[in-house]
């Protein structure tokens, strides 16, 4: 045996999610996601379209992440296999520059770190062993993303399960639920992150002591040397993104303001028909000073901040 290279490329996102992973030329899995939706369930499949895995949302961390000043993240669910049966969980655990994911798999727990250095990377962990880790692609072609993943010898076994904690990472980090769009839409994008648990688990030499032969982007790109690299196509559009993860997850939501807003409007509607203006006035204070700290919060907590490069 010997350590393995994979590639995950997504080749279809209007009406429908999906995602191939090869390794050399050979197709060993197909991912389908929701179109809509980041909390309906995704599966993986075998080429002849039989279901290997499938990811279902925990309705109630969804719901726990809603409420208001709670910091848990709603990307939680369960995985279970062609028979339906549990077969461990994938969700986000920490916030913030401590955010990472976590995938439980038959007793068994293998954690992802992110870390942004020109290229997203994924550093996949068995305990306190690095055994992989993922490079993303710095050029997107309408919304398709292509990572490439270099395990460890040993982990063949979970060759389906890491590919399928990649596609559900790009999920919930780069999944464009819901937008449509016809054309062409080509973006080049360098990341750097905040120093964090990912700056704190990165490796780097773990790519030239595993995969010496590796064509790997090189960290020392500058936005001048990108730009120079995207000289001959004028086609795409070029950003250097600056990267704070989830701030504050769960703090801000729009079903938070619709419960809390029409709280106060309730309120507000009550005080008037007692005949109390002045009293009336206060909750409707509350909610423009809620919404206001919200959208101020809002940038955080999505976490990108793009500039665009002249």
């Amino acid at each position: 045996m010997a350590n393995s290279i994979l590639h995950i490329r997504q080749i279809k996102q209007n009406f429908g999610i999906q995602f191939q992973c090869f390794e050399r030329d050979s197709l060993l899995y197909i991912g389908e996601d929701a179109f809509l939706n980041e909390h309906l369930p995704a599966r993986l499949l075998t080429p002849s379209n039989e279901e290997i895995l499938r990811y279902n949302a925990d309705v109630r961390g969804i719901a726990q992440a809603y409420i208001p000043l709670n910091n848990k993240s709603d990307h939680t669910g369960f995985l279970s296999n062609s028979q339906g049966n549990n077969m461990g969980r994938f969700y986000q655990s920490g916030i913030g520059r401590n955010k990472y994911y976590c995938t439980e798999f038959q007793n068994r727990t293998f954690n992802i770190y992110l870390f942004s250095s020109v290229t997203e990377k994924l550093l996949i962990y068995d305990e306190e062993r690095q055994i992989g880790q993922v490079e993303k692609s710095k050029f997107t072609k309408n919304n398709l993303d292509t990572y490439t993943m270099y395990l460890l010898d040993g982990y063949s076994y979970f060759h389906a399960l890491f590919c399928f904690s990649v596609m559900l990472y790009d999920k919930f980090e780069h999944g464009h639920q819901g937008e449509f769009f016809s054309g062409t839409k080509n973006t080049a994008s360098m990341e750097w992150t905040v120093p964090g648990i990912g700056k704190k688990m990165y490796h780097k030499e773990f790519m030239a002591e595993n995969f010496p032969d590796a064509v790997i982007e090189s960290k020392d790109l500058t936005v001048e040397t990108f730009k120079e690299e995207l000289s001959d196509s004028a086609r795409y559009v070029a950003k250097a993104t600056f990267t704070k993860r989830n701030f504050l997850d769960g703090f801000y939501s729009r079903f938070a303001i619709l419960f809390i807003g029409g709280l106060l409007f309730l309120v507000a509607l009550l005080c008037c028909f007692l005949d109390e203006p002045l009293i009336a006035s206060i909750p409707v204070v509350i909610l423009v000073i809620y919404l206001l700290v919200g959208l101020i919060l809002k940038k955080s907590i999505k976490g990108k901040q793009d500039s665009e490069i002249d």
